[in-house]
C-alpha cells in the first residue's frame, strides 16, 4: 500500500514538473516568436508563404514586435510573375495583444511611411468558381476590428497604371463586428489641395441599416478627368448618399463638371417581408457622354434617360419588368426572366 502511495505521489509530482517545464517552453517559445525580431520574421514568412500564390507573393522585410504592440516592418513588397507591382515602407501598427483574448483587434494607429503602386498585378490562375445557388452567407467576422486612425501620408500611383502618375494620402478610420461596422476615409491628392474625396459608410445588420455619404471634388486637371481623358480636363464633383433599411433603400448620385450638372439618377432598393425578393428600381439620366471615356461617348450622345425595374432572389433569377434606356443615339427596351439555375432567359 505505501508502494502504490509513493508511486501515486511520484506519478502526480511529474505531472506537476511536466506542466511547469511546458509553462516554461510556452512562455520561453511566446517570447521568442512574439517580442523578438528573429521569432517574428520565422512566424510572419510563414503567414506569407501561406496567403502567396503566383499571382501575388507577399515579403515582409525586417519585422519586429509582434506581441509587443508595436508591431512594424521596414517594408513589403507585392510581386508577381513580372516581378514587384506595389510595395509599402514603414509599416507600424500600434495595437493590443491582449485584445485578442477578448475577440478584438484594436488599434489606435496603423500607418505607413509611403505606399508605391507600379502598376496592375498580372493575372494567370483562374478565379475561383461560384457556389451554385449560394448566397454568399450573412454578415459574419471572427474578430470585433477596431481601427482609430489610418494614416497614409504618401501614396504614389504611377504613370503606367492609370495614365498619369499622381501622390495621394489618406486617413481614415474602420470599426467592425458580427454587428455591423462603419468607415470614413479621406483622400487628397498632395500637390491639390483641393482634390479630395470623403467617404462615410455605417452598417448595422440587425437593424438592416445602411447609411453611405461620398462625395469627390477635383478641380481641372484632376485624377478622374485624366483617366477618363474628359475633353478640357473639366473640375469634377460627384455625389452619392444614401440611407435607410435595406428593405427600403435609397439612394441618389449626382454629378457635376465645370459646376454644372450633368447626371442626376436616383435609386432603390426594397425587399419583401420574407426577405426572398429583391426589387431594384433605377431612374434618371443626364448627358452621360460627357461623363464617359472616349470609347462611350458615342452611344450616350446627347441626353440619356434610364428607367430600370428588375426583381432578382438569392438564387440568381432576375426578371427585368422595365429595360429602358434611350440616348441621342440609341433605344433599347428590354424585359424577361434569366434563370441562373435554368440557364434559360
Amino acid at each position: 500500500m505505501l508502494t502504490l502511495t509513493n508511486i501515486s505521489r511520484w506519478i502526480v509530482r511529474l505531472l506537476g514538473y511536466g506542466a511547469g517545464v511546458a509553462l516554461v517552453l510556452l512562455a520561453v517559445a511566446i517570447a521568442i516568436f512574439g517580442f523578438t525580431g528573429f521569432g517574428a520574421r520565422i512566424l510572419v514568412d510563414k503567414v506569407t508563404s501561406t496567403i502567396s500564390n503566383r499571382d501575388m507573393t507577399v515579403r515582409v522585410l525586417d519585422p519586429q514586435g509582434l506581441l509587443t504592440g508595436g508591431f512594424g516592418a521596414t517594408r513589403i513588397v507585392l510581386s508577381d510573375t513580372r516581378g514587384t507591382f506595389a510595395d509599402i515602407d514603414g509599416l507600424s501598427i500600434n495595437w493590443n495583444p491582449l485584445a485578442l483574448f477578448a475577440g478584438r483587434f484594436q488599434a489606435t494607429r496603423v500607418e505607413a511611411d509611403a505606399i508605391r503602386v507600379l502598376r496592375k498585378p498580372v493575372r494567370t490562375l483562374p478565379s475561383r468558381p461560384e457556389t451554385e445557388g449560394g448566397d454568399g452567407g450573412g454578415f459574419s467576422l471572427p474578430l470585433k476590428i477596431v481601427i482609430d486612425q489610418v494614416s497614409l501620408p504618401k501614396i504614389s500611383l504611377s504613370q503606367p497604371l492609370i495614365g498619369r502618375a499622381f501622390t495621394l494620402s489618406a486617413d481614415g478610420s474602420v470599426r467592425a463586428d458580427s454587428n455591423g461596422g462603419d468607415a470614413n476615409i479621406t483622400v487628397n491628392r498632395q500637390d491639390v489641395p483641393d482634390a479630395k474625396l470623403t467617404a462615410d459608410v455605417a452598417f448595422l445588420p440587425d437593424n438592416s441599416q445602411l447609411t453611405v455619404k461620398a462625395k469627390l471634388n477635383e478641380p481641372k486637371g484632376g485624377l478622374l478627368a485624366g483617366v477618363l481623358a474628359l475633353p478640357n480636363n473639366p473640375a469634377v464633383e460627384i455625389s452619392l448618399n444614401g440611407d435607410g433599411p435595406i428593405a427600403d433603400w435609397r439612394a441618389k448620385l449626382q454629378a457635376s463638371l465645370d459646376g454644372q450638372q450633368r447626371a442626376a439618377i436616383d435609386a432603390r432598393h426594397t425587399l419583401t417581408q420574407d426577405q426572398l425578393l429583391h426589387n431594384v428600381e433605377i431612374k434618371g439620366g443626364g448627358d452621360l457622354s460627357s461623363l464617359m471615356p472616349a470609347a462611350f461617348r458615342p452611344l450616350f450622345a446627347g441626353q440619356t434617360n434610364i428607367d430600370l425595374a428588375a426583381n432578382f432572389d438569392n438564387a440568381g433569377k432576375i426578371d427585368i419588368q422595365t429595360g429602358n434606356v434611350a440616348t441621342g443615339a440609341v433605344v433599347i427596351a428590354a424585359s424577361g426572366t434569366l434563370d441562373r439555375r435554368a440557364r434559360t432567359a
